[in-house]
């Protein structure tokens, strides 16, 4: 469409990052073809093509060549870029991916375009950082429909990050002050006092500084913890001599830190909520985006009860420059998270979402071979190994190749940022000590420096409020690629033993019980009323999870039936159809609530039958939950520790499923009987193999009348890639437990 000098001007335009776009198709109208080309290759592929000389593989990503001088299906041009709903294809099962495969991994496909910002108006401003792949906003005012429609779009994207300034009004200082946050603490002790340890290291005749997190936690109170941060910005500018730190924990014992330079402690998790309360009224009521915090509008904890909400958050997090968290994806990859920065600066550095064989290949491209697991340990748990080395560049780069659109960036005062579940990312608080040249953030952290200077050491002490929530998504394709995310790592957790943060079943079978009496159809079947075709669009984003768990709840109830016919163990079904049929006042648990629904073997979410052990409820009057798969694959032929100080084998006070029971008694005059059964309760009692099938809160032909008219709803008009879900989903549960059982 343009002139040759005009093409060649607007390539250089995107070269010099003013254009959020990182790669361009060119049409070659003589040979007709399209030509795939990274911004930066696009000033070379114009000028050879302008003086009529052969074009240079080496610009060139990929070719579409066309029988017609444009493009006559869409569908084959968005072939080209990574579609998260078919990446699973690529993906061998999680634990085969052997440490031989490091480096066969094929690169991704590249990203889709980015949407055009809108004009600066008077409630917003946009910019985008093209190599660091970061859209910033700027709000001067609540958004209009146009900048909160392409928010929360850009929201859904995993391959850029969102970074929001401004949205955050005038905070009440006095409401954060030290002294007011330690007074509400009432002189109790806080347990999560994280500990980092500064190494000097020569790089290349340089004098950096390494530093090292160290197992275990220090105990002591907020006040205490306040005065070491005092006593370390004097030392470190001169106004103190003594460099020691002294402090009773909460035994009584003084513990004493040698040297507050090379000891840094990391206050993490503390909820402010219950702690700081001031502080939390204050955060939430001046927090210009409420729809992004927990159980807020676009999470999907508001279709939950509050009592059946996990606590998200927000917390404060307080640490001196240099402490870090490392590479993890948050809630083992199950939730989001929002991470507003107070004060002091944090180097970050993220990933996109990837399917599990790309995640691990990105973390050996970043970490090296190490023993630390970022896919499944805590960011800050101990015995974990030594954690990596923070990133090089080179490792970055070797990132972007693989198109895995790392964002490298530092968060400063004001900003927040969105990090999308699943995506892998590490936190390092900016410090003013020399970094290595090879250093991810080498150049980032010396224009800060540059700009701030480093006499000020309080300037870097970083206080920042962050939280976890369960993005929804705003478009139908959006909202299935989150739901599916999450259900996808938590399979993957369940595999390896872990509780997931989210509750995504539970989450979604309540959408739809809210959503479904506010969507009404006319006789034509088409939708109708106030908000329709936005409801619809959640529907029509909900429908394939809810198959999902339908077709997994009719399957799993049919196969616990065989199961039962063939296993000598008992299996009942309860009385009421669902959980909350009981009385609420004679019920152990609350359907409604968050306790107590969660497999006691695998820890996976019960949200719809699960298995309930006769022999706890009758004999120790505790309830031990199972899921229906635990229950099918015979694992819970254990023993499980009920009461901490009784004894271990002994079925009066432990779940113990794994007795056989199938010989006389032997145990003498220990021994005891049973009051269920009447049998020796050390090496007979079969009571905890016995168990009832309970459903949580939705009965079978429920959940199916819920589905049929999810199907009304949706009619033809489902979301491309629908059938892909029940694929990917099946697909990672086959992956196997690491101990051997398999799916």
């Amino acid at each position: 469409k343009f002139p040759p000098e005009e093409a060649v001007a607007m390539a250089r335009f995107a070269v010099e990052n003013k254009y959020p776009c990182s790669r361009f198709f060119v049409r070659d109208s003589s040979a007709d073809q399209y030509m795939l080309v990274h911004r930066c290759a696009l000033e070379d592929l114009l000028l050879s093509l302008m003086k009529k000389d052969k074009v240079p593989q080496s610009v060139v990503e990929d070719t579409i060549y066309t029988q017609k001088s444009e493009v006559s299906d869409a569908a084959s041009v968005m072939d080209e870029f990574y579609i998260e709903d078919i990446a699973w294809h690529t993906n061998p099962c999680g634990d085969q991916w052997e440490e031989s495969d490091f480096g066969s991994v094929e690169p991704l496909p590249p990203p889709q375009p980015l949407p055009r910002l809108p004009a600066p108006s008077s409630c917003c401003e946009w910019s985008f950082d093209c190599q660091a792949r970061v859209f910033y906003v700027t709000i001067h005012e609540s958004l209009n429909k146009e900048n909160s429609d392409l928010l929360f779009k850009l929201m859904e994207r995993d391959d850029v990050t969102v970074i929001t300034q401004g949205h955050v009004e005038v905070l009440d200082e006095s409401k954060w002050e030290e002294d007011q946050i330690a007074e509400q603490s009432m002189g109790d002790y806080y347990h999560k006092f994280r500990r980092f340890s500064r190494v000097p290291k020569i790089v290349d005749g340089k004098e950096t500084v390494q530093v090292k997190e160290l197992d275990g936690y220090y105990v002591m109170k907020v006040s205490d913890y306040f005065k070491y941060l005092e006593i370390r910005n004097e030392v470190i500018s001169g106004e103190r001599e003594g460099a020691s730190f002294r402090f009773l924990d909460n035994t009584g014992k003084r513990v004493t830190v040698n040297d507050v330079r090379v000891t840094l402690i990391y206050l993490i998790d503390y909820s402010l909520e219950q702690l700081a309360t001031t502080a939390y009224q204050d955060f939430v009521s001046n927090f210009r985006l409420p729809e992004c915090l927990p159980g807020g509008k676009h999470c999907m904890m508001s279709h939950v009860p509050k009592s059946a909400r996990p606590d998200m958050g927000p917390n404060l997090y307080v640490a001196p420059p240099g402490s870090f968290t490392h590479f993890h994806h948050d809630g083992y990859g199950t939730v989001d998270s929002g991470h507003f920065c107070m004060t002091g600066f944090n180097e970050v550095i993220m990933l996109r979402r990837l399917p599990e064989n790309h995640k691990k290949n990105a973390l050996r491209i970043l970490c090296g071979k190490t023993s630390y697991d970022p896919l499944y340990s805590l960011p800050h748990g101990d015995s974990l190994g030594e954690k990596p080395s923070w990133p090089t560049q080179a490792a970055v780069d070797e990132c972007e190749k693989m198109n895995y659109c790392p964002s490298k960036f530092i968060l400063r005062p004001g900003q927040h940022v969105h990090i999308n579940k699943g995506r892998l990312h590490a936190f390092r608080k900016l410090s003013p000590d020399p970094l290595s040249d090879d250093d991810a953030h080498s150049e980032l952290r010396n224009e800060i420096l540059s700009q701030v200077g480093t006499s000020n050491p309080a300037l870097f002490n970083c206080k920042s409020v962050a939280w976890d929530w369960m993005y929804m998504g705003v478009t139908a394709e959006g909202i299935n690629r989150e739901i599916v995310s999450t259900l996808e790592c938590a399979i993957l957790n369940r595999i390896h033993s872990l509780q997931s943060l989210a509750i995504p079943e539970f989450a979604i079978l309540n959408a739809v019980k809210l959503i479904l009496p506010q969507v009404k159809l006319n006789k034509e079947g088409e939708v109708i009323g106030k908000n329709g075709r936005q409801l619809r669009e959640i529907v029509r984003g909900l429908q394939p999870s809810l198959r999902y768990l339908v077709d997994a709840e009719d399957n799993e109830t049919l196969a616990q039936v065989d199961t039962a016919k063939q296993n000598r163990d008992p299996v009942r079904y309860a009385f009421f159809p669902a959980d909350t049929y009981e009385n609420p006042a004679l019920s152990p648990i609350d359907p409604f609530g968050n306790d107590g629904y969660n497999c006691k073997i695998c820890f996976k979410e019960l949200s719809m039958s699960y298995m309930h052990c006769d022999g706890c409820e009758e004999i120790l009057h505790k309830d031990f939950n199972i899921c229906v798969q635990c229950h099918r694959e015979g694992l819970y032929r254990t023993s499980v520790v009920m009461s901490a100080n009784a004894p271990d084998q002994s079925s009066l006070y432990q779940h113990t499923g794994h007795i056989e029971g199938t010989s006389g008694c032997t145990c003498g005059d220990k021994a005891a009987s049973c009051p269920r059964c009447g049998t020796c309760n050390y090496c007979i009692c079969r009571c905890h193999r016995s168990f009832t099938l309970h459903r949580r809160r939705f009965h079978p032909h429920i959940l199916h009348e819920m589905l049929g008219k999810v199907n009304r709803i949706v009619g033809d008009d489902q979301i491309l890639y629908a059938e892909e879900v029940l694929k990917r989903l099946k697909h990672a549960n086959r992956q196997g437990r690491k101990n051997g059982v398999t799916q």
